[in-house]
């Protein structure tokens, strides 16, 4: 990547937040290893071109498969890497001017959440840990994200100041965005920390991380994606981490909370982020034609 250090130096001198920092540097990678097996050229930002921009764009939607909202984040970080050259004259052309981000269609972006039944079914495979610390530690971080909508990054950059267990709120400090948020801790979540409390105060008091690994270390976010994703696998679910952050916005429309107490409890700075999570599911789809059945009306009035 060219210029890779500058362009690090250059946003964080603009307030941009570190990991946003490797986000985009992570865009600019992808791109120039595209365009090198495109060109068979070594990347060079003033020899690309719109039409070379647009080509990826159309990779990315027909051979990789991305949404269209991922698609737009990598125009962003482009746009703003060209900024970068543009402004610190390394380039005199800003091919990216002519790249237009499209707008996602809130139905074609519905996030992938759980359903209450898939919910239980982790939880109960989480507790079947014989090791208590692990289980109470693992229970409390999915309890994070299913019950607070918490990402796993700021699960796992949670310190033990975070959790007031007296006002029962937990402090996000570390959100998208480096933003702050103070999420009300219900009674699942409240539990599950206290729990997990009682086992963290016999184990290292002179570290500040809320989760420990087992080197009593805090906890990483891929350590916590790895006890995710084998736990899904256990129990023959597709999932992530993020699919608890999506079912807690899910549960709480369903609970009938308005779209403003979502937005605000998931951090969302759009309330049409939060929209999504009114489309209907497939399960919800299943029912819905299930109930003008004949067949399904006729079976209940004789089973």
């Amino acid at each position: 990547m060219q210029y890779e250090d500058e362009f690090a130096q250059w946003l964080l001198s603009e307030g941009r937040h570190r990991k946003t920092v490797q986000v985009y540097q992570c865009t600019v990678r992808k791109f120039g290893e595209w365009w090198e097996q495109q060109s068979g050229q070594v990347f060079q930002p003033q020899d690309v071109t719109a039409l070379d921009l647009h080509d990826w764009c159309s990779y990315m939607r027909t051979v990789q498969k991305y949404a269209q909202s991922t698609i737009n984040r990598h125009v962003a970080g482009l746009k703003t890497y060209w900024g970068f050259l543009h402004e610190t004259e390394r380039v005199h052309t800003d091919p990216t001017r002519k790249v237009r981000t499209k707008r996602p269609s809130i139905l074609n972006e519905a996030p992938r959440w759980l359903t209450r039944k898939e919910q239980a079914k982790f939880l109960h495979q989480i507790e079947k840990e014989k090791n208590k610390s692990k289980r109470k530690r693992d229970i409390a971080m999915v309890q994070c994200m299913l019950q607070a909508g918490c990402r796993a990054a700021e699960v796992t950059g949670l310190d033990l100041t975070d959790f007031d267990a007296q006002h029962r709120t937990l402090k996000i400090r570390n959100g998208k965005r480096g933003k702050m948020r103070i999420v009300p801790v219900n009674g699942d979540l409240g539990d599950s920390l206290m729990e997990w409390l009682q086992v963290r105060k016999h184990i290292d008091v002179s570290n500040a991380a809320l989760f420990l690994s087992e080197r009593q270390q805090r906890i990483t976010v891929r350590a916590l994606q790895h006890m995710v994703s084998k736990a899904f696998a256990a129990i023959g679910i597709e999932g992530g981490c993020h699919s608890f952050r999506h079912s807690f916005c899910k549960n709480l429309l369903d609970s009938g909370q308005s779209l403003n107490v979502v937005a605000q409890l998931a951090g969302h700075e759009s309330v049409e982020t939060t929209l999504r999570y009114l489309r209907p599911s497939e399960s919800d789809l299943y029912r819905a034609v299930q109930q003008i059945s004949w067949s399904r009306q006729t079976t209940l009035i004789h089973p």
